[in-house]
């Protein structure tokens, strides 16, 4: 993957959340850790505004004799938060960010909203947008931007208002945590990114992002993506503990399924970044 670096950029669309383990591996919108399991992240349908970003940080003035001797700046002093807004309503997403239930009674679907004693789960997401290169050997050309977050909880806060003649919107309250790992298990190391943990990774690629996992059973050697990458080339496949496999050597790609060379043992997690086409 060979994200521009200097680029520019407008919209938001095919953004995904799904939950993530104790350890940080993305593990699906259902979070199926048995050995066998696998499953892609869901799209966050219809998303409309997302304003993630980085605490600004804190600067104190320094004033004596009547006048401002100079400033210190400190770092952030809370952690990121936003309101997240889309247009398609989803039931199911909502239930399992607060780990509630959708009764189904009749063709009436009931679900909470503020539940009594919620547990609210640990996810990831992905979002992104169009934006074009602005480097010199590359400019104009389409690509990709967006955020990582690693580690965040989502609220639902529901309908935003019922207004007449007015599109109605979903709201979502996210709370950003520090993450010291990638979502597809790779520590955040000072010698690759400077640091040693970060709230959001902001990326650039040629095309969209997704991610699907499989946790190994040591017989499972495929791996069925919910999109079909762009090429072998667009594919990132780590296994267990953040090895990176080789394209054709450790696996090969036919469509959207991967066939990896040799079975994951059983409870290995196996993480898939790729593009696709939007």
């Amino acid at each position: 993957m060979s994200g521009p670096n200097r680029h520019i950029g407008a919209g938001v669309q095919l953004s995904f959340w799904a939950r993530i383990n104790t350890s940080g591996y993305m593990i699906g919108p259902t979070g199926a850790t048995a050995n066998g399991s696998s499953e892609g992240m869901r799209q966050i349908l219809g998303i409309k505004t997302a304003n993630p970003g980085p605490v600004e940080p804190e600067a104190v003035d320094i004033t004596g004799d009547d006048t401002v001797l100079g400033a210190i700046d400190f770092g952030p002093n809370a952690s990121p938060q936003f309101t997240m807004e889309v247009a398609a309503f989803d039931l199911d997403t909502q239930s399992k960010l607060q780990s509630t239930l959708v009764e189904t009674l009749g063709d009436v679907r009931l679900s909470p909203l503020q539940p009594a004693n919620p547990e609210y789960v640990d996810i990831m997401l992905i979002i992104q947008g169009k934006s074009k290169s602005k480097d010199t050997a590359t400019d104009g050309t389409k690509s990709w931007m967006g955020y990582f977050i690693p580690v965040a909880s989502a609220v639902p806060l529901g309908r935003a208002e019922f207004n007449e003649r007015t599109p109605a919107a979903d709201r979502f309250k996210v709370t950003v945590q520090t993450a010291s790992r990638k979502p597809w298990g790779v520590t955040i190391l000072d010698a690759v990114l400077g640091t040693t943990g970060a709230p959001m990774l902001a990326f650039t690629s040629d095309n969209p992002l997704n991610m699907h996992y499989l946790v190994g059973n040591g017989a499972i050697t495929t791996i069925v993506l919910d999109r079909t990458p762009v090429s072998l080339a667009k594919l990132v496949v780590h296994r267990g503990n953040g090895q990176l496999l080789v394209a054709t050597t450790d696996y090969t790609l036919s469509g959207s399924t991967i066939t990896l060379v040799a079975a994951p043992t059983a409870g290995q997690m196996v993480e898939v970044l790729y593009e696709f086409s939007a």
